[in-house]
Order: C-alpha cells, then sequence, then structure tokens
C-alpha cells in the first residue's frame, strides 16, 4: 500500500490503520459508483 497510497502511510500510524482505511474507501466507492 505504500506505493500506491504514500499519503496514507503518513497519516497513519500503524498498518492495520491504513488498511482498514483504505478498506473503507473500497467500499464507499462501491456504493457510490
Amino acid at each position: 500500500y505504500n506505493h500506491e497510497r504514500p499519503h496514507l502511510a503518513l497519516k497513519y500510524k500503524t498498518p492495520d490503520d491504513v488498511h482498514q482505511a483504505f478498506y473503507r474507501q473500497k467500499t464507499v466507492n462501491l456504493y457510490q459508483d
């Protein structure tokens, strides 16, 4: 995820936080479409 979303890696302190945030974004994007 560091290569695709470097700003998330800086924004969140732990990999779990990054993964959870990324999963939420994907879910929201699916419902928005």
